[in-house]
């Protein structure tokens, strides 16, 4: 089954869908439902309620000067496909690019996240075939 709204993954690891029960599962399991995954850094810059708060209050300890340059104000996300298998593993396209401790701050470094139920594909990892996508309303 698959949600049709998208999927948001916050910089700490945290996610977001508004279907009530989408989250089920941990975030592997929400990415595999949603069609649409995103970071809210990709998408809403410093502008999420969410992840502003730590960059509030790197603004509130840093002078202002330190702060234009600061990670927090600038996420550098990696250029490659994060993708989330059926199997639990997850990997990048980005040759170096290798998962943390923390899935959800891994995934939410990616500008683009993907299932491989959303690949073109047939994934040799997952016994899940690709076309296999019933859309929860």
């Amino acid at each position: 089954m698959t949600c049709t709204h998208a999927l948001i993954i916050h910089k700490d690891g945290s996610y977001f869908c508004p279907r009530p029960g989408c989250l089920e599962g941990g975030i592997l399991k929400a990415v595999l439902r949603h069609r649409t995954v995103v970071s809210c850094q990709a998408v809403l810059a410093l502008r999420c309620p969410v992840c502003d708060r730590e960059t509030s209050e790197i603004d509130t300890q840093m002078p202002r000067s330190a702060t234009s340059t600061s990670p927090a104000h600038t996420p550098a996300l990696c250029s490659g496909t994060a993708v989330a298998h059926e199997n639990g593993s997850v990997q990048c396209s980005h040759v170096g690019c290798r998962p943390g401790l923390d899935v959800g701050q891994w995934l939410a470094g990616h500008s683009d996240i993907r299932s491989c139920r959303s690949l073109n594909d047939p994934c040799p990892l997952c016994s899940v075939p690709n076309d296999s996508w019933a859309i929860l309303e």
